[in-house]
């Protein structure tokens, strides 16, 4: 019998091992069929090497302004850092920071001032005055930058190795971000706040960087607020409308597409939602993917690519931010929530597959960001 077992049964055995063989190989062609088709997963993004400064503005309406500086690396954060330093405050509402290279400016909206600090320590080098409510600085060439300035309804021209203003030129209302362009500097004038009256204003004003002249005025959206150049050297212009009462009757905002080299204007995309009143236009690296945010207080965050014939409905990230900066070098997005303005502010940092990197707590209503390199 036992014997008999053994014939009978061992081609049975033996069937059964080619079968589970076969079983398994089939599997496996089938595993490495599936993860053949798997979309390779998207880089990391780099490790950030650059502390980040962030500006926070100061509750309204005359809040002293602070410093932060962030450290990706070990995700410390430093706080009061130009208090700390100069052994005094900004005074009233920071508004904004351009580091460059070995000298920062911070410009002190409330008390008509830019400092420029030395880079490494945050410490006061110089003190610029005699504006009455500046914005942003620009960069045009080693010696001379642009300032623009609410109070004037222009930008001043600013000699750095003076470290004095020589120039005034007259723009339109609100003069607030710019850009340079070849020989051109564009300023786009939002309308912004003279004498605690909100103005209007629908115009990019064009200035000839050699001269110092006007070249021409273009007509915009109303009060647009930030621009971008892409990769096809096109300039996008958004503008967020206005809000009128009842708010049905507001205006809507729109992004314009101009050619900077003919002044003309190419597109308008208008956005569907009049109540949505977008600002704070960043673009990537590549100058093909458009950020924004989506309204002036609790927003979110939208994307649109530069070859779109459409304006997003839905947003990339969802959060209450009321500012927004993109670091073209390490691929990320910083988002701040002032969190109504009754306690500190609180920064998110954000991969650009939309992934929340880190989040962590600054001064009250932060408002911009640099980056010390």
């Amino acid at each position: 019998m036992k014997e008999r077992y053994r014939e009978v049964d061992k081609p049975y055995f033996k069937d059964l091992m080619t079968t589970r063989s076969v079983f398994l190989a089939l599997i496996t062609t089938l595993l490495v069929g599936v993860s053949a088709c798997k979309k390779d997963p998207s880089p990391a993004p780099p490790e950030a090497t650059a502390d980040v400064i962030i500006v926070n503005k100061g509750v309204s309406p005359s809040g002293i302004g602070t410093l932060s500086i962030y450290k990706p690396l070990t995700g410390e954060v430093e706080h009061n850092v130009f208090q700390k330093v100069n052994a005094y405050n900004t005074r009233a509402v920071a508004q904004s920071v351009l580091v460059d290279g070995d000298i920062t400016f911070l410009v002190v909206s409330g008390e008509g001032i830019v400092y420029i600090l030395n880079t490494a320590d945050m410490k006061v080098i110089a003190k610029i005055d005699g504006m009455i409510s500046p914005r942003y600085v620009i960069k045009a060439d080693e010696n001379k930058y642009y300032i623009s300035d609410w109070g004037i309804g222009g930008v001043h021209v600013l000699n750095l190795s003076a470290r004095k203003l020589v120039r005034e030129i007259e723009t339109g209302a609100g003069p607030e971000n710019m850009l340079i362009y070849k020989d051109r500097l564009f300023v786009v004038n939002s309308g912004g706040t003279v004498d605690g009256l909100l103005q209007t204003d629908s115009t990019v004003t064009v200035i000839q960087t050699e001269t110092d002249t006007i070249m021409d005025t273009i007509i915009v959206g109303e009060n647009p607020n930030s621009l971008q150049l892409d990769k096809n050297n096109k300039l996008w212009v958004l503008s967020p409308g206005s809000t009128k009462f009842p708010v049905e009757n507001s205006t809507f905002g729109d992004l314009r597409i101009i050619d900077p080299d003919s002044l003309e204007p190419l597109d308008t995309l208008t956005f569907a939602d009049n109540l949505l009143k977008p600002r704070y236009l960043k673009i990537d690296k590549d100058g093909e993917l458009l950020y924004f945010l989506s309204d002036q207080g609790a927003a979110d965050i939208y994307v649109h690519s530069v070859g779109d014939t459409s304006l997003p409905v839905m947003p990339f990230i969802t959060g209450n931010f009321n500012c927004l900066e993109y670091d073209g070098e390490e691929e990320r997005l910083y988002a701040g929530d002032q969190r109504g303005e009754t306690q500190p502010g609180q920064v998110q940092v954000f991969s650009l597959d939309g992934e929340e990197m880190d989040k962590f707590e600054v001064g009250y209503v932060p408002i911009n960001f640099g980056f010390k390199r």
